[in-house]
């Protein structure tokens, strides 16, 4: 809505000097298509697996097992991400309660067990992580 008309004459003229010029020229400038931008991707590992996929690979497995430690469930994992997701899938177990964590010593095994009487059926509350 702008200033009150006493309060006008206080405020400076954002255009003084200005010309019709300079506006052709920064409109031009905006205007100007810019260089598309690449950028290389071919380093990064693609995820093969999402983190609800992960999770019913764990909660199927768990059960059975009882105690293993984390080494153990991502032995077979060779890239760093997959490790990363199974890593999110069992912080979702242990945020829905169904597995117990143990970690004895600082940047020890970490042991993930499932908890007694957890229902699998939790497990299909996890939504799968997009992007």
């Amino acid at each position: 809505a702008g200033l009150e008309d006493r309060f006008a004459h206080l405020a400076p003229d954002l255009l003084e000097g200005v010309t019709t010029h300079d506006l052709r020229t920064a409109f031009m400038a905006a205007m100007a298509p810019r260089p598309s931008i690449h950028v290389d991707t071919d380093s990064i590992a693609p995820i093969r697996i999402s983190v609800a996929e992960a999770v019913a690979l764990v909660a199927n497995e768990l059960p059975a097992r009882g105690v293993v430690t984390f080494r153990h469930l991502t032995r077979g994992l060779v890239d760093r991400i997959e490790v990363v997701v199974w890593f999110l899938a069992v912080l979702e177990l242990y945020k829905l309660g169904v597995v117990e964590l143990d970690q004895l010593d600082s940047f020890g095994d970490i042991h993930v067990g499932w908890r007694p009487g957890a229902d699998r059926g939790d497990v299909d509350l996890i939504d799968a992580y997009e992007g």
